[in-house]
Formats: C-alpha cells, structure tokens, sequence
C-alpha cells in the first residue's frame, strides 16, 4: 500500500513556508510552517514508496512555492466529502467544481511570478 505524500488537517497558508522533521508513532517527514506564528500548512509524509530525502525534496518545493501547495490542497478538497464517504457524486456538480478549480489554477499560473532579486555585484 502506497503511504500518502502529504496530509493537511491545518489552517490557511498567509505566505512564506518554511520546512522542519516531523516524527510521530506513525509517521516521519516534515512540516511545512508559518515561521511567524508556527502553525503547520501541511505534513509531508515519508513512506515505503519513497525516503526521507524525496520527502523533504517535496517539502522544500511547496515551500518555496506556496501558491502550489494552496491550489493543490483546494483541488483535494473538491468534492472531498462524497470521496471520503464513498458516496455517489453528481456528474455535473464533479465537473463545475472542477472547471471552477481549474479555471483558477489557469489564472494563478498566468499571474506573473515575483520578482527574483538581483544580488549585488562587486564593483
């Protein structure tokens, strides 16, 4: 059985992420976290399919990338509840939210990026 990459039963993301180990009974990985107010975004999860390096790999990459991580976590969480009960989903509910979900990954990735700063150059 394929362990799951990440889970995400925390808050909003309000910006820069940053990474630190997680270890639990059952799990190990690392969190992504708010380095002002310290709430956890996400658990990235190690696992038999992958090692910790991939894992922390990925957690350094949705850091750096929170934007990512939010339209990936509002994409899990279409229709999240009928998928979690196993319960039949309407078509036509299933495609509007998932228009509407992409049309917003659309509009995201079309944002242009941030500025990189430029590190000084000795003159």
């Amino acid at each position: 059985m394929i362990a799951p990459l990440f889970t995400h039963p925390y808050g909003p993301i309000d910006g820069a992420l940053s990474v630190r180990p997680f270890i639990s009974e059952d799990s190990h990985g690392f969190e992504l976290f708010d380095p002002e107010t310290g709430d956890v975004a996400a658990v990235i999860h190690d696992g038999a399919d992958r090692g910790i390096d991939e894992a922390r790999v990925c957690a350094e990459i949705l850091a750096a990338a929170p934007v990512m991580l939010i339209l990936l976590l509002e994409g899990l969480e279409v229709s999240r509840a009928e998928f979690e009960a196993d319960t039949p989903i309407n078509g036509g509910d299933l495609v509007e939210s998932i228009g509407a979900w992409r049309r917003k990954v659309i509009q995201m990735l079309q944002m242009g990026l941030p500025p990189t700063p430029v590190e000084s150059q000795p003159a």
